[in-house]
């Protein structure tokens, strides 16, 4: 599809459709899948996403108008595709019918957030300050990162290393944000299970006591680094 034609596509006076169609103007990347999926199917993972997006305090538009209007559409087969835009890092998923002659709905996500990370993406990812190991220089914390199953992983590690400046007797625990890799999207055959990545702090040299440095977590607990 061209981007004109995209464009007119997007011409509807909603808040998501106009900023969609502003981006695709813009020169924003533009993604279309090749086959369809059933509404139906599609419905259950965006009404959870948007839960999730609202948990986690996620600027969004569009959502609710868009899980609604697959719910409608039941069994009928729509194509996914999406607009990228990359400063400010902004996401637009679009549901399109099965000849691609219609958007059906679209859905903005701010970008800086898990819901746009691919492949090879640098993210910081949530940890948690536990307490202070050691006070000798340059200081030693103990921190534990939560995966998506809630299973926490425990770590010590330098300050410095973590990319912290806590000073001595700072009220914890707290929450930090430390560098990591997204090394693969997992698939969404639970419709039940949150939407999740594979990331590994392995770039900092960063561990769990047991050595693990690859997480399983969800999309709402990392952010896109600036680049």
């Amino acid at each position: 599809m061209n981007r004109a034609h995209l464009a007119r596509l997007l011409e509807r006076d909603s808040e998501a459709y106009v900023a969609c169609r502003r981006a695709v103007l813009d020169g924003a990347t533009i993604w279309i899948s090749e086959t369809g999926q059933q509404a139906s199917t599609l419905a259950h993972i965006y009404a959870r996403r948007q839960r999730t997006t609202r948990q986690f305090g996620i600027p969004t538009l569009g959502f609710p108008a868009a899980v609604q209007e697959l719910h409608d559409r039941g069994e009928q087969l729509v194509r996914l595709a999406a607009v990228d835009v990359e400063d400010p890092p902004y996401h637009f998923q679009l549901f399109l019918n099965d000849d691609v002659s219609a958007v059906l709905a679209c859905i903005g996500v701010d970008g800086r957030t898990g819901y746009r990370v691919r492949p090879g993406d640098q993210v910081l990812l949530e940890c948690q300050v536990i307490s202070w190991e050691s006070n000798d220089f340059p200081g030693w914390i103990r921190a534990s990162i939560t995966d998506a199953a809630g299973r926490t992983w425990s770590l010590v590690e330098k300050a410095p290393v973590l990319g912290i400046d806590l000073k001595l007797h700072a009220p914890l625990p707290t929450t930090i944000s430390i560098r990591g890799t997204v090394v693969r999207e997992l698939p969404e055959d639970d419709l039940d299970t949150p939407a999740a990545l594979i990331v590994s702090t392995a770039v900092n040299g960063i561990s769990a006591e047991d050595g693990t440095d690859q997480f399983i977590v969800t999309r709402e607990s990392v952010r896109r680094l600036a680049t």
